[in-house]
């Protein structure tokens, strides 16, 4: 490189990098160009080097040129509000807001459209609500952000991805300019719900608007038919796709169509659908069909599914724990002690560990299976263990079919009350007020055992306790979950 490059040379290029996902290119350029002259601090400079590391998925980096930046403006806020939420860091996202306002900078449509997503990914609605007002009333001079398609379209998906449908539908109406993301965020907030007959009036309804629909739109329809069984009307929108709008039919399309198969006891539909796909099945399809052969007891066609996912990612524990749940709950011990000694001979020992985070007065707290470093722990403990004596008092006995490991039952059970949704659950019992209520979001499929455990606190509390899992949305109250025990 020239040695007359300037400041406005380097951010071409840091930019060209940044589009084409060139991270070896544009590390090399700033440690062997960049890093030995004075534009190293220069500002722009600096946002150029942060924009190219986050978006070619060197997150940490960007944040450690972040935290050192003598000064910072809007542009460097909302590189770094961007990249954790578009990595699902929804609390660090949040976080850098809070010190934009705090630093005084000027907030724009990005800003608010990227806080608003970070709240999505770490369901914190209380915060959410506060950036929607914001953007609707003219504060300190600045002009109301509304109408703003992009801006109105994250906050479709944030009401949607936190469990309030009725809100989401409410954004979407009043939008006075909408397009194929605005209707397609429109259908996940229904899949969520697991509202099949929303989504498909919604479906409907962009069509007749001339929307052009993609097949993430009917994935979004099938999800949904797929939460709340509805198999036939499922199956029409699979067939409308080819017949209707000509749009060829993705892996994530099928996938559903297994899944609802198999979940209603069709594993022989499900298999041949699987065999009849335009390209071979992946993991997440083997995957998706062992889920069914879980729900159906149907141990034969659930080992071979595994086998079939466990060749394909070798090292992806879900198919280990979704069978060796399978083989504990129906008894086949030796098949487990055949599938654990397997795992270890493909040394596959540590499994995603849950993790489950609640927003309480506007501050997401995260908790971990297990974990102990909360600084309210001992009241979570307590309260864990006064609602135990209570869920016991009540009839409850814990579901110990779940956990794969060799214990004995008290074992089980002890690990069972320090499942992440519970450590959560227990947190905002004792930090709000009775009668409010609960949103919990887990990173994993939530177990048999909190499903039930949860029903009945919703009811033993009076509080509407809403999860959202790996899977979909499980609405607790009055002892009753919206899923149906269909999940």
């Amino acid at each position: 490189m020239s040695s007359d490059a300037d400041k406005t040379t380097f951010t071409i290029i840091l930019s060209a990098c940044s589009t084409s996902g060139a991270l070896a290119a544009g590390r090399e350029i700033h440690e062997k160009f960049i890093a030995l002259t004075e534009y190293e601090r220069d500002l722009g400079v600096q946002n150029a080097l942060l924009n190219m590391y986050a978006k070619c998925g060197s997150l940490e980096v960007a944040r450690d040129i972040f935290r050192k930046m003598e000064r910072r403006d809007q542009v460097s806020m909302n590189v770094m509000i961007a990249a954790f939420a578009q990595q699902g860091l929804g609390k660090d996202s949040i976080q850098v807001f809070r010190e934009m306002d705090l630093e005084g900078l000027p907030q724009d449509d990005t800003t608010f459209a990227s806080v608003i997503t970070a709240c999505s990914c770490c369901g914190a609605l209380e915060f959410g609500k506060r950036i929607h007002k914001r953007v609707v009333e003219p504060v300190l001079g600045r002009k109301c952000c509304l109408p703003n398609v992009v801006v109105e379209t994250a906050l479709v998906s944030m009401y949607g991805k936190c469990g309030t449908l009725e809100q989401a539908k409410a954004v979407f109406k009043a939008m006075t300019t909408k397009n194929s993301v605005s209707w397609n965020a429109m259908l996940a907030a229904c899949a969520h719900q697991g509202q099949g007959d929303e989504a498909a009036a919604f479906l409907r309804a962009a069509a007749c608007e001339g929307v052009e629909l993609d097949s993430a739109s009917f994935i979004s329809v099938l999800i949904a038919c797929s939460h709340s069984g509805m198999l036939e009307v499922a199956y029409d929108h699979f067939q409308l796709m080819l017949s209707d709008f000509d749009l060829v039919p993705a892996a994530e399309n099928y996938r559903c169509m297994v899944d609802l198969l198999a979940r209603s006891g069709r594993l022989g539909d499900a298999d041949e659908l699987m065999n009849s796909m335009p390209f071979s099945p992946d993991a997440i399809a083997w995957r998706t069909l062992l889920g069914g052969c879980r729900v159906q007891g149907s141990l034969e066609n659930a080992a071979s599914a595994a086998e079939q996912a466990f060749n394909l990612e070798p090292q992806n524990t879900a198919p280990y724990t979704l069978l060796s749940s399978l083989y504990s709950a129906t008894g086949k011990k030796d098949e487990l002690v055949e599938l654990r000694s397997s795992m270890k001979e493909r040394g596959l020992r540590k499994l995603v560990p849950g993790r489950s985070v609640i927003e309480v007065h506007g501050r997401v707290h995260e908790f971990v299976a297990g974990d102990s470093s909360h600084p309210q722990t001992d009241k979570i403990l307590r309260e864990l263990d006064i609602l135990n004596v209570e869920l016991k008092q009540a009839g409850f006995v814990p579901s110990t079919d779940g956990v794969v490991h060799d214990l004995k039952t008290e074992d089980k059970e002890e690990i069972l009350a320090l499942h992440s949704e519970k450590l959560a659950v227990a947190f905002g019992l004792i930090s709000t007020k009775s009668g409010i209520p609960l949103l919990v979001l887990k990173n994993l499929r939530v177990c048999s055992d909190c499903h039930a455990a949860i029903k009945l606190i919703s009811k033993l509390r009076s509080r509407v306790i809403t999860v959202r899992d790996a899977n979909r949305f499980h609405r607790f109250q009055s002892g009753t979950c919206s899923c149906g025990d269909y999940w």
